[in-house]
């Protein structure tokens, strides 16, 4: 069998980096959870062209869309006050290199999860809104927070008519079937200047030189595993170019990341038997930590 097409930049220059376990889509879909732990089920392509990593087969968009929609996921909501702290911190670092203030844009964040994001601007003074694929966190982000999210995905978003439109994407676009889809929609409706911001794990990282496919950041719910290169590339096909790059440092609790950790390395470990680590006191205890995660921003010609 020959190797698939990058997804990325069409080049027939891809080759086999990891073999997965060969689960049918089907059952990777139903793990579609924004904490979703489970990994090694998918097989991974290496684009020598553009340097993306990516999986084949991909699912389809709309399943995708589907598995995500209304599952509940308590344990992802749990560490919503350490991802304020996260949010706040980067996003207050790249508003200042850039130089904008809360009256100048219009900010739009996609896959939006609980609203936290949204709840951090709003306390801000930024003028926000976002669109969730799961029906249970949109609404738990417009109940818990009383923030603009709605369930819908990037063809649900309307540009701002007299501000800079800002669009971010906080670890997002590796869970997407299709990102140049996405992109085609969203670049067409954004005006010069607009802003697309990304956080994301990155391959440029130490981390997963060294740890390859044992790297905590492989999971099954990630189907492209980008790098700087690879995401110029992407973003330079659609008339953007990088303006702002930073490492994105990251606050969870301990009980959460131990529990993500055993799930990593111990898949058939019953989940219900770790519930105790989302509880206090050990759920309570912030840990700050850094395994490759990046922040990159990029502007309309």
């Amino acid at each position: 069998m020959s190797s698939p097409v990058c997804p990325i930049c069409e080049s027939i220059n891809t080759s086999h980096s990891f073999r997965g376990r060969g689960d049918s889509n089907e059952v990777l879909n139903s793990r579609m959870k924004a904490s979703g732990s489970a990994s090694g089920g998918r097989d991974i392509y290496l684009c020598a062209t553009c340097s993306v990593y990516f999986c084949f087969p991909l699912p389809d968009a709309e399943e995708l869309l589907a598995a995500y929609d209304g599952s509940p996921d308590d344990n992802f909501v749990s560490q919503n006050e350490f991802r304020y702290k996260t949010f706040k911190n980067s996003f207050s670092k790249f508003s200042k290199s850039v130089g904008f203030s809360p009256s100048e844009v219009s900010i739009t964040d996609i896959g939006a999860a609980g609203g936290v994001f949204l709840r951090v601007m709003k306390d801000l003074g930024y003028p926000a809104c976002g669109l969730e694929a799961s029906s249970w966190l949109a609404e738990y982000g417009s109940k818990n927070y009383e923030v603009n999210l709605i369930q819908g995905d990037i063809r649900d978003f309307k540009p701002s008519t007299d501000r800079l439109d800002i669009v971010t994407y906080w670890d997002v676009l590796e869970h997407i079937a299709n990102p140049k889809s996405d992109l085609t929609i969203l670049t067409s409706k954004l005006k010069s200047k607009s802003i697309i911001l990304v956080s994301l794990p990155s391959t440029d990282s130490l981390s997963f030189k060294t740890l390859k496919w044992r790297w905590p950041m492989h999971l099954d719910v990630h189907l492209f595993y980008f790098n700087k290169k690879s995401l110029e590339r992407l973003f330079e096909s659609f008339g953007f170019s990088l303006i702002y790059t930073s490492k994105y440092p990251q606050q969870l609790s301990l009980g959460y990341l131990l529990l993500r950790g055993i799930l990593v390395f111990f898949p058939s470990f019953p989940a219900s038997r770790l519930a105790f680590l989302v509880k206090r006191p050990i759920n309570s205890i912030p840990i700050k930590y850094s395994i490759g995660q990046r922040v990159l921003a990029f502007q309309k010609k």
